[in-house]
C-alpha cells in the first residue's frame, strides 16, 4: 500500500487559480444577471488573481524544481499533479489570455442582459482549461 504525501503548499498554489475560477459554477444565473456590477468585479478580479498565482507557480517552479503530488491512489490509478516547465508555460499562457479575454468581454458586453451569465461561464471555461 502506497502512502500519500501530505498536501504541499506548492500543490495548493498550483490548483488555487483554476479552483477559484471553477467556483463560479455555483453562481446562479438569475443572481449573476441581476448583480452585473458585482459579477464584473468578481470575474475581473478572479482572472487577474489566477494570473498572479500562475506567476507565483512559475517562480516557485524556477526556484524549487518540478512538483509531483499524488492526491489519491487506488491500485494502479493515481490522481495528482505533475507540474514542470511545460505545465508552467501553459498555465501562465492560459491564465494571461483568460484575463485579457475577460477584460475585453467586460467592455464589449456592457449593458447586455446576459452579461453576468456569460462571465460566469467564461470564468468556468478558463478555469477548466
Amino acid at each position: 500500500m502506497e502512502t500519500l504525501e501530505p498536501f504541499s503548499m506548492s500543490a495548493m498554489l498550483i490548483v488555487l487559480g483554476p479552483l477559484l475560477l471553477l467556483a463560479f459554477v455555483s453562481v446562479p444565473r438569475c443572481w449573476a444577471n441581476r448583480q452585473v456590477v458585482l459579477m464584473t468585479r468578481l470575474a475581473g478580479s478572479a482572472t487577474v488573481a489566477a494570473f498572479v498565482t500562475a506567476l507565483a507557480c512559475v517562480l516557485q517552479m524556477a526556484l524549487g524544481g518540478r512538483v509531483e503530488h499524488v492526491f489519491a491512489a487506488a491500485g494502479i490509478f493515481k490522481f495528482g499533479i505533475y507540474f514542470d516547465v511545460l505545465s508552467a508555460t501553459m498555465l501562465l499562457l492560459i491564465s494571461f489570455l483568460g484575463a485579457i479575454v475577460t477584460r475585453y468581454a467586460l467592455n464589449y458586453l456592457k449593458g447586455d442582459d446576459e452579461q453576468g451569465h456569460f462571465l460566469k461561464w467564461l470564468c468556468v471555461t478558463v478555469g477548466a482549461v
